[in-house]
């Protein structure tokens, strides 16, 4: 189990815990938590929502999955809208990007020929 807090003033954003099969708390390394909260100072700028934080590996490295939220350029959306439109090309009468995409893709298209 992880606890995490975000707006945590000494930079303890993270504590991990964990128990046995029998309910008994395992001894953790403070080294984890400290590495953790490292990280997470380091994306804290991207970081929007924690996930999950789990054991893999058989239990020999932890898996933090998070989403990212980054500020794009009109540009960049444009070019992902654009992208979107040529993997779903067989189905772009039902796609719901804008008018707008799907002219920036024919334009494209006929820049291409």
């Amino acid at each position: 189990m992880v606890n995490f807090d975000r707006l945590n003033l000494q930079g303890d954003h993270f504590k991990f815990m964990s128990w046995s099969t029998k309910l008994k708390p395992d001894d953790i390394s403070p080294l984890l938590d400290q590495g953790l909260n490292k990280y997470y100072m380091s994306i804290r700028e991207t970081f929007h929502e924690l996930v999950e934080i789990c054991y893999v590996n058989q239990c020999q490295h932890l898996m933090m999955v998070y989403v990212e939220s980054v500020d794009r350029s009109l540009e960049e959306q444009q070019e992902y809208e654009l992208a979107m439109t040529e993997f779903n090309a067989d189905d772009l009468n039902s796609s719901m990007l804008s008018q707008r995409a799907m002219d920036l893709r024919a334009t494209h298209m006929n820049k291409m020929r």
